[in-house]
């Protein structure tokens, strides 16, 4: 890695000018440049190593995080990981998730949790891992196409530690990222070998100039050459990691024009069309993804934008990407639409524009000089267009995450300019500390902004402090409360997300089972209903639910209707809606029929103890107390929690006259649910029937610091201390 000078003054530079008009030519010496890095064994270790310790160290908190956002869906709430079968592994491939298409990330995810369950950091440690290598094949395809080892080393030292990669690094749903980008940048690799072969430049090594090839813009296809099918191949398997690869082809295209000296537009062309229609078939299948889970947003978002703001916020989505890879501070997890408090959009992002211009005509301006820098832009344009919000999907104007694969072009025109300043004499020397100085800088950065990373709040509360009133942040804050089981502020934040056009059929669910918990079960049935209009399909399995709910209003008809819809979509197999018939058909005095519900759920499910208790309460009705106690014994044993069943069980052993076995069944429950006074209620009345005051004294003081209001007003009544 000497640092070679190497000189370019002309002979004559020295001698004396014969006469003015000579002399005025003789104005300028040419710039001494410093040799070029050559690419060696021994260099490209050196680097490798570089990248790989730099990432692990920006990316190391990621190793300590949790799950957050849709780590949830694709990960721990994942039916389909469960349980390792052919079925399983059919709908992993075949079904949409959150709108996407991506079965070989979800078959990723499959061995994963095969072998590991939900263990976290083997996630966040596999991302990591795929992160290093895709930054080690962006060194060797940027070195390829510009023939200098610098340049391909500083595009990929940047790309390795760069904070706004954080987002696709260290979030385990991300992996569709770090995987499309391995498999995209593999075909790329291979495709570059390709065009070697045949322009005929096979013996040049790494650092050969692509730009020498194909003299006179020849264009040579060779359809038996392996690594052009080898680059198909891999770019199959991008798409099925993510819809995004698409773009490849079209990438290809301008690598062909710009760098590799193809400029038979029709030829080349026509080589691409096997990507070109690979991508047409998973633009397709990626479009009807979208639209079943009802992801694309372009109806909402033109209804709330003009088309004239709509292009002034695309103007201020590029730029900020640009902005950001320079100045990487302030970074948040989701990036909202305006507002339009005074019914436009802020004047930055009309502002924008002019930027967008700027840096267009700058771009221009040096890409003259050296072509890659016309390559970087363009690289840019390509693979940001499906994101840019050209055609709105999501409610995200933009997002760290779709820099990832992006930032490739920008990044090489930095590293353009820096090897220009390396070179240059005058600024040869400052290079090594403010590279030094970069890649600490940018490291440390990572590392913070993976800190965020931790869990939903740690990720939400500061895009909740800038945008309160988004329906996507008050909604991931309610799911994070909601999975605490802290109900109210789970609430508190579901309805915030509510309260704009915002709704969604999860949303409703949730607020549905909070609403049943608080035995509020009209509320219950509203958003049960609403989540079912949403998604009637996804949320089939809600009708026994709304049974339930339909069953506490007293309205049993309706209950028994959306438990023969569950019936009928599980194929009669579903324990939970055969017990709430039951509840309903016993309400409306059939106890008979009600006990063969229950029978049946029974026979479904062994670990269900409700319909033991259920069965409990027809036997009570029937006067057969003994059949009574072994219904509710079996329920005790199957839940050892279902203080319902100890406390009826208490009531059986007094209805037989055993009030001390009575006094037993509900200790017992107090054991299950220690903050229960109602147990110490009951103990102190058949304490005190019978005569024992101290003890039954002492038990209502116990219910009495349990909140029970019985045991207030039975105290206060006879002027006992409540304490």
């Amino acid at each position: 890695m000497a640092k070679n000078k190497v000189s370019q003054t002309p002979k004559n530079i020295s001698q004396k000018p014969q006469n003015v008009n000579q002399a005025a030519k003789i104005v300028k010496e040419p710039e001494v440049l410093i040799a070029p890095i050559p690419y060696t064994e021994r260099n490209f270790w050196i680097l490798a190593g570089i990248i790989a310790v730099c990432a692990l160290i920006a990316f190391l908190p990621g190793f300590q995080n949790g799950y957050v956002w849709d780590d949830m869906f694709y990960i721990v709430n994942n039916e389909d990981l469960r349980q390792v079968s052919f079925k399983n592994f059919k709908t992993l491939v075949s079904d949409f998730y959150l709108g996407n298409w991506h079965p070989l990330t979800m078959v990723t995810y499959y061995i994963e949790y095969s072998l590991v369950k939900d263990t976290a950091w083997v996630y966040h440690c596999n991302n990591t891992l795929i992160h290093i290598i895709n930054s080690i094949l962006v060194f060797k395809v940027v070195n390829k196409l510009s023939a200098n080892f610098l340049i391909g080393a500083v595009t990929s030292v940047l790309f390795a530690i760069h904070p706004l990669h954080v987002e696709s690094v260290v979030w385990a749903a991300e992996r569709k990222d770090v995987l499309y980008t391995l498999f995209l940048l593999l075909s790329f690799w291979q495709y570059l070998k390709y065009t070697s072969v045949v322009s005929g430049d096979t013996d040049h090594g790494d650092d050969s100039p692509l730009s020498r090839r194909g003299a006179g813009g020849e264009v040579i296809t060779d359809w038996k050459n392996k690594h052009l099918w080898y680059a198909l191949g891999l770019f199959i398997l991008s798409c099925l990691s993510k819809g995004m690869a698409v773009i490849l082809p079209v990438v290809f295209l301008i690598t062909d024009y710009f760098l590799l000296n193809r400029k038979q537009i029709v030829k080349i062309g026509i080589e691409k069309a096997p990507f070109f229609i690979v991508s047409l078939i998973t633009g397709i299948i990626s479009i009807k993804a979208q639209s079943d889970a009802g992801a694309n947003a372009t109806k909402v978002i033109s209804d709330a934008y003009s088309f004239s703001e709509r292009f002034f916020m695309i103007n201020y989505g590029v730029l900020y990407y640009w902005i950001k890879m320079v100045l990487p501070t302030n970074l948040i997890a989701f990036y909202p639409y305006p507002q339009k408090p005074t019914g436009t959009i802020p004047s930055i992002y009309y502002s924008a524009f002019a930027g967008v211009l700027v840096l267009a005509i700058a771009l221009f301006w040096a890409g003259r000089k050296n072509k890659l820098v016309w390559w970087g832009g363009l690289y840019f344009l390509i693979v940001i267009f499906p994101v840019s919000q050209v055609l709105p999907v999501g409610s995200a104007l933009m997002a760290d995450r779709y820099f990832y694969v992006s930032s490739i072009g920008p990044l090489v025109i930095l590293a353009v300019l820096a090897n220009r300043l390396y070179q240059k004499t005058a600024t040869n020397k400052l290079m090594p500390g403010i590279g030094a100085v970069l890649l600490l800088g940018l490291t440390f950065l990572s590392f913070n902004q993976s800190t965020k990373w931790k869990d939903t709040l740690t990720l939400f509360t500061p895009i909740y402090e800038k945008h309160p009133s988004d329906p996507m942040v008050t909604s991931n804050m309610g799911w994070y409360w909601f999975g605490k089981k802290d109900n109210e502020k789970a609430k508190f934040y579901f309805e915030e997300t509510h309260k704009t056009t915002f709704k969604t059929a999860d949303v409703h669910t949730a607020l549905g089972q909070i609403y049943f918990d608080e035995k509020k079960y009209d509320l219950t049935v509203d958003n049960f209903e609403a989540a079912l209009k949403i998604k009637p399909k996804e949320m089939q399995n809600l009708h026994w639910m709304l049974g339930a709910a339909y069953y506490y209003t007293g309205k049993y008809n309706i209950a028994i209707d959306e438990t023969k819809i569950a019936l009928e979509k599980s194929e009669n197999k579903n324990q939970f809606a055969h017990n709430i018939m039951g509840l309903c058909l016993a309400k409306q005095g059939n106890e008979n029929e009600a006990m063969k519900r229950y029978e049946t759920a029974m026979s479904l499910d062994a670990k269900f103890a409700d319909p033991h208790i259920n069965i409990s309460t027809i036997l009570n009705h029937k006067g057969d107390h003994d059949g009574e106690i072994k219904e509710l014994e079996k329920a005790i044993k199957i839940d050892p929690k279902a203080t319902v069943a100890f406390k009826n069980l208490g009531v059986a052993y007094k209805a037989k006259g055993d009030w001390q076995n009575a006094i037993k069944a509900w200790e017992k429950g107090i054991l299950a649910d220690k903050k229960d006074g109602s147990f110490d209620y009951n103990i102190g009345l058949e304490y005190g029937q019978h005569g024992d005051f101290p003890n039954g004294i002492k038990a209502m003081q116990n219910a009495v610091a349990k909140g029970d209001q019985n045991a207030v007003t039975f105290l206060t009544q006879r002027g006992i201390p409540l304490k």
